[in-house]
């Protein structure tokens, strides 16, 4: 998928259908309240599931960022 980026943010938001605008909008404002993850945390969790869904799905996963 293309999506031009050039329009403004409120354009965007009132080209896309209400749920996937709604989603936009409102899940990051309540996953806030949440203490924000660093990188390597984030890559680690990444990468957790990343192996979970490799060994369910039968395909290779290799690990570059050491």
């Amino acid at each position: 998928m293309i999506m031009d980026l050039s329009p403004s943010e409120e354009d965007l938001l009132a080209s896309m259908k209400g749920k996937t605008c709604c989603n936009i909008r409102w899940r990051p404002e309540r996953a806030s309240g949440q203490e924000e993850t660093g990188f390597e945390e984030a890559w680690d969790t990444f990468y957790r599931l990343l192996e979970g869904t490799a060994e369910r799905n039968g395909f290779v996963v290799r690990r570059s960022r050491e």
